[in-house]
């Protein structure tokens, strides 16, 4: 019988789930990640977050909406 595919929880352009990986907790890597926060919270003065892009409904990051259409 063959395998039932599972959606992609993380990026809605992909239908199914491929394995990469990219939704497993760091901290328990047999964990998909649930917002727990704990990852957050572990002893350090301060923490970041990479923001590789800024999707806006129908405009560009940074450009007022009338620029972005033209």
């Amino acid at each position: 019988m063959a395998e039932e595919k599972q959606p992609c929880i993380l990026y809605e352009d992909r239908p199914v789930c491929i394995h990469c990986g990219d939704c497993r907790c760091e901290l328990e890597p047999d964990k998909v990640c649930d917002n727990c926060m704990r990852c957050l919270q572990e002893g350090s003065d301060f923490r970041s977050v990479l923001i590789d892009g800024v999707m806006l409904d129908g405009a560009q990051a940074g450009k007022p909406e009338s620029e972005a259409q033209g």
